[in-house]
């Protein structure tokens, strides 16, 4: 027996690899899976691969978070995944504003988001807090201290 229904708003229906997880979202056996698609440009190759297609402003647009939340709200979205990493960190910022409809966003908080995107800070963060191995790094503040860690790496 099939499990409830439920609806799915991706963003960035454009980004590579978002054609491939509308198509495995609506593969899953287990439930139906009502995928809705969003993105700034009027014709993503998601829209051609879902019922519906809204268009939004970009992420750095100031109403971006007021149109998705509508969007939300209209299409009675359950879960909204983030697919660009231009808008996971106002998604992250707005998420508890847009889990008021009632949406589950799939979004870390945003300081660690922040440090995720940061090849530095992320290396940092993992060779002081976990036994994960990383390069050898640096973060040089002048083209003198580039080229002398460079040398020092071998190039």
């Amino acid at each position: 027996m099939k499990k409830n229904k439920i609806k799915v708003l991706v963003s960035a229906a454009g980004a590579p690899g978002c054609s491939t997880l509308i198509k495995q979202l609506q593969s899953i056996q287990e439930r139906e899976v009502d995928v809705v698609a969003i993105d700034s440009d009027p014709e993503p190759i998601g829209r051609f691969l879902t019922k519906s297609f809204h268009q939004v402003p970009l992420a750095s647009s100031e109403d971006y978070i007021s149109v998705v939340k509508d969007i939300i709200s209209r299409e009675n979205i359950d879960v909204f995944y983030t697919v660009s990493s231009a808008e996971i960190l106002k998604v992250a910022e707005n998420k508890e504003l847009l889990e008021q409809t009632g949406c589950k966003v799939l979004a870390s908080p945003p300081e660690v988001i922040k440090t995720a995107e940061n090849k530095h800070t992320l290396y940092k963060v993992l060779s002081e807090q976990t036994s994960v191995p990383v390069p050898k790094f640096f973060q040089p503040h002048s083209l003198e201290e580039f080229v002398e860690r460079a040398l020092e790496l071998g190039y």
